[in-house]
């Protein structure tokens, strides 16, 4: 039977922010522990990270188990990888024993837990005191690259971003791979579908390039609705924006799709993991009660590790808001500079009432376009929460018509900005994609 290592990036102030679901946590893990598949678990040095092995031949048991962890529903981890591992690595004794040093065994003290660990395999490497860390942080969005311990790991199998155990890309994107998402419209603006390949061309850093894959068929798309739940959002506004959200996504979308909400206010606070289920995204809304300030950029930013854990080969992010930013940590420039780090489409609807006085506090349709244009996507701009349901019409025909191409860059995932440029050969069609991004090692796609 396999072996699953389950890892966590997590906050800087993990230990702090804990405690309130520490306990919940623990029940996962002991129930776990309890059903056979939990072999090791707990918090290693550094105290922000943490490694689980689930001994499994079903690796979307180790999700699951990740998706119902308290610690990943309320923000407390940034990221999270399953690796697949074939080391003979044993786990033996209980919380309060433990098992003699014999038979090449060691007592491995793994956060609230102790256990019995065959040294075989490299699972020796696995000692809190030899795991290190490189770090880089971006805009507030922890991502540790874990050497050391992972390096057995390695040796075993790639570690991959694993959110959902479906995985409906048609193909992948990697070091390997630049994929782009792109929309074509005429002068009109209206939608264009049934190009073929060779009418498109993409150029990078002026440069043309092959384009190796093409699908104009409808590709699934992982997206994350980020709603505005400030005070001048009560009454028929938080009413209307729950009907808009339920139709988007239930009637608008496919069914082979998938989301999640987060909610914003003063403060960001994803409110469901990545499903498809109406359920959970009713039971998300009906939960609201608008109160507090703005703070748009930082939902955006918040909701990018999510983006990263989809199973989908597109990516979108829609918000609704009707305020200004009043309350966010990060800058605009400090969200511009993540999304090239992320293969989102960014939309937004703007809600610009006529009622509202405050100039200060009307919502910035000028900030929204800045920021959903750089991504490819684009920003509605209505005068009534009632108008969100053909706004958010209108952006889902979008997403159902757009094409997914492919090619290989010259470089290798080197970190830097390259810029991009789609256009469609002897046409005044429109395209409309991102404008660069960063080839990172995690993720080169675009």
């Amino acid at each position: 039977m396999p072996y699953f290592v389950l890892i966590y990036d997590t906050v800087a102030n993990f230990v702090e922010r804990r405690q309130p679901h520490r306990e919940a946590h623990l029940a996962l893990v002991d129930a776990a522990h309890r059903d056979g598949s939990l072999v090791l678990a707990g918090a290693l040095k550094p105290a922000d990270g943490a490694l689980l092995l689930f001994r499994t031949d079903d690796i979307a048991a180790v999700e699951a188990f990740a998706r119902r962890d308290p610690y990943v529903i309320n923000g407390l981890v940034t990221s999270w990888r399953v690796a697949r591992s074939a080391t003979a690595w044993r786990g033996g004794g209980s919380r309060t024993g433990r098992c003699p040093p014999k038979d090449g065994r060691h007592v491995f003290l793994c956060g609230f837990r102790e256990f019995c660990v065959d040294r075989r395999g490299g699972a020796d490497s696995l000692r809190r005191h030899a795991l290190t860390r490189n770090e880089t942080t971006m805009i507030g969005v922890r991502r540790l690259a874990f050497t050391g311990a992972l390096a057995c790991l390695a040796m075993a199998g790639p570690i991959a971003q694993t959110p959902l155990a479906r995985d409906d890309r048609p193909f992948r994107s990697g070091i390997e791979l630049t994929s782009i998402t792109a929309t074509v419209t005429d002068s009109a603006g209206r939608l264009v579908t049934g190009l073929d390949r060779d009418m498109f061309e993409v150029f990078e850093d002026g440069i043309r390039q092959e384009i190796t894959q093409f699908t104009r068929e409808r590709v699934p798309v992982g997206l994350g609705v980020l709603l505005d739940i400030s005070d001048s959002m009560f009454g028929q506004r938080i009413q209307d924006a729950r009907a808009a959200v339920r139709r988007f996504l239930f009637e608008l979308l496919d069914s082979a799709d998938e989301f999640f909400i987060l909610a914003f206010n003063h403060a960001p606070k994803t409110l469901t993991g990545w499903t498809h289920t109406a359920d959970d995204v009713t039971r998300a809304l009906n939960g609201l009660r608008p109160f507090g300030g703005t703070a748009a950029y930082d939902a955006v930013v918040e909701a990018l590790p999510m983006i990263e854990r989809r199973a989908r080969q597109r990516a979108a992010l829609l918000i609704i808001s009707d305020g200004a930013d009043t309350a966010s940590n990060v800058s605009m420039r400090d969200v511009k500079s993540a999304l090239l780090r992320s293969d989102a489409f960014v939309y937004a609807i703007a809600i610009d009432s006529p009622d509202r006085q405050a100039i200060n506090t009307r919502v910035n349709a000028d900030a929204l376009r800045e920021l959903t244009g750089q991504s490819g996507g684009r920003t509605e701009v209505v005068h009534s929460s009632t108008d969100l349901t053909e706004a958010s019409a209108r952006i889902a025909d979008e997403l159902n018509h757009q094409y997914v191409l492919g090619y290989t860059p010259t470089h290798a995932a080197d970190g830097r900005y390259h810029s991009l440029r789609v256009r469609i050969a002897g046409s005044e069609y429109k395209v409309r994609a991102r404008n660069g991004y960063v080839a990172t090692p995690a993720r080169g796609r675009s």
